[in-house]
């Protein structure tokens, strides 16, 4: 995971993940994918887009999506692939099919930001 200004990569060892099917991943947000090589998979973002959840304490801001991989993908809708059997997964939630993953951030108070960086206006 690398945790940038203003984006996040998370990365995936494809060896680590030998059923992951790369073009079937994707954030909370599935119109955000992945992209492969023959080694990894990886995903990057803007801090605030792809379905990613902020979480803030008095001290700092923790930006937190996660991985999800395509269960429901259906192998009959390629034309390749005929299924042998139909298998309910019930219901199924994110938290329990993906890796959650997060970039926390130090947030900044009145003491640590000089005089010269504060923009004031007259009302």
């Amino acid at each position: 995971l690398e945790c940038r200004a203003t984006n996040k990569t998370v990365y995936l060892t494809r060896s680590a993940f030998p059923h992951l099917i790369p073009g079937r991943v994707g954030l909370r947000d599935k119109g955000c994918g992945a992209e492969w090589n023959d080694t990894h998979v990886h995903i990057t973002t803007n801090l605030d887009q792809c379905g990613t959840r902020i979480t803030y304490t008095n001290t700092t801001a923790e930006y937190s999506n996660y991985i999800v991989p395509d269960i429901f993908w259906n192998p009959a809708n390629s034309s390749n692939d005929t299924p042998h059997a139909v298998i309910n997964r019930g219901t199924l939630h994110v938290e329990e099919t993906s890796l959650k993953f997060h970039c926390t951030y130090p947030l900044l108070s009145h003491d640590t930001i000089p005089a010269y960086a504060v923009k004031t206006s007259n009302f």
